[in-house]
């Protein structure tokens, strides 16, 4: 008579195949969402499941998970510097209140040795190693946005091993230290920086570290043509999809990648594109007079606005050939609301198109075709009076008899139908 075979568990696997299985829960992309707005989030809830199964499983699930997630504690007396970086940055916090963790490889305290308040509660929260470059590339916006913040900030970074027993030195290989140390090479004009504790980094880690944060910043010249180099690939890209005429896959990646361009160009010029949000940086950057060419004796400010309006009237394009008319709607309806505020006038105020119209505007031409593209998108939409009203500001910026003859098309296709 045969015997039965004896009952399978999970702790009769291998333990290669364990392991196999704790690193598909536990590496970090499991944990990781991104919301519609285009914000990441973590849940490390399922993953850390394991821990509670048994002693065992805790233990071997630990090591691994540990070893696939890397974890920075933030210290700082700013109450707002999480809410910031999450909302500024996309650096999304692991643990709020994170003064308890010990699991973390790094400390990153930022201070202002001038400014000191003792009775002052510090922020401590958790982050993702991998969040990092991050913080950094947001730190750096921030200092070309104000440019006086960084010379009162102190960087004290402290390497940690919190695996190894009391008895062992503190060990932490190269590849993690240049994970942890890197990012912050992009932190310019610091008052101080510093790396303490028992752990001392490579010395050709830190020194290119330190190389990274006084290198000089890229003049505003090169930002800008920089953009409209992108801004040129992009428009490339839009022409060769329209080539496509009998391929849409073809098509679409080609309009796809019209928008990656353009998404680029935007960053070129320190503006961060993340699905819907929109964020402006470094205006102080360009508050300035430019004094080599292609630009010299321009406004910075001016030659970058030019840029911006010229960005949203390509990407309104791009988003009508994809047939995506909302999404063309959404921006140029935020690039001319965000122009009406410019001038004063409140939302919902309704003008006529003369008054709309700011014809002495130098990206005036650029502006036309965000209200035609605008236009378009919205009667595409269905919303006849508000494509009505924009058509006749955009008739004002755009003069020419070929862009005349173009509105008047889709003025027709707006008229009111009786019966």
């Amino acid at each position: 008579m045969p015997h039965p075979s004896p009952s399978l568990n999970f702790l009769t696997l291998p333990p290669e195949i364990r392991e196999q299985v704790y690193t598909l829960i536990c590496r970090p992309s499991e944990s990781r969402s991104i919301d519609e707005e285009g914000y990441t989030a973590y849940d490390f809830r399922p993953a850390l499941s394991l821990f509670r199964i048994n002693r065992q499983i805790h233990d071997e699930a630990n090591k691994v998970f540990y070893s696939l997630n890397t974890f920075a504690r933030v210290e700082t007396p700013w109450q707002q510097s999480r809410e910031h970086l999450q909302f500024e940055g996309d650096v999304p916090t692991v643990i709020r209140n994170g003064a308890k963790f010990t699991k973390h490889r790094l400390v990153v305290g930022i201070d202002a040795p001038a400014y000191e308040d003792e009775g002052r509660e510090r922020e401590t929260y958790v982050v993702h190693a991998d969040d990092l470059g991050k913080i950094g590339h947001t730190w750096w916006l921030a200092g070309l946005s104000h440019p006086a913040l960084n010379p009162n900030l102190r960087l004290t970074l402290e390497l940690r091993d919190p695996f190894s027993p009391e008895w062992e030195t503190p060990f932490m290989a190269k590849a993690m230290q240049r994970k942890l140390l890197e990012p912050w090479g992009k932190v310019r004009g610091l008052v101080d920086f510093r790396v303490v504790g028992q752990i001392t980094p490579y010395a050709s880690l830190l020194a290119g570290v330190k190389a990274a944060q006084i290198d000089a910043e890229p003049s505003v010249e090169s930002c800008l043509s920089e953009c409209v180099r992108l801004k040129a690939l992009g428009n490339d890209a839009l022409k060769r999809g329209t080539l496509h005429v009998n391929d849409a896959s073809k098509q679409r990646a080609a309009y796809h990648e019209a928008l990656d361009f353009y998404t680029q160009a935007w960053a070129a010029i320190h503006i961060t594109i993340r699905q819907h949000q929109r964020h402006i940086h470094a205006d102080a950057f360009y508050a300035r007079t430019l004094t080599h060419p292609p630009y010299a004796a321009k406004s910075a400010q001016s030659e970058r606005l030019t840029l911006r309006i010229q960005l949203v009237a390509n990407t309104c394009l791009a988003y009508l050939k994809l047939s995506q008319s909302q999404e063309a709607k959404f921006w140029g309806m935020r690039t001319i609301r965000t122009l009406r505020e410019a001038f004063g006038v409140p939302d919902g105020v309704e003008l006529a198109p003369e008054q709309e119209a700011a014809t002495g505007l130098e990206a005036g031409k650029e502006m036309g075709r965000v209200y035609y593209r605008t236009a378009v998108a919205c009667l595409e939409c269905g919303e006849r009076q508000e494509a009505r009203r924009l058509l006749a500001v955009a008739k004002i910026y755009l003069p020419g008899e070929g862009d005349q003859r173009a509105i008047e098309k889709v003025e027709q296709g707006c008229a009111l139908r009786v019966g």
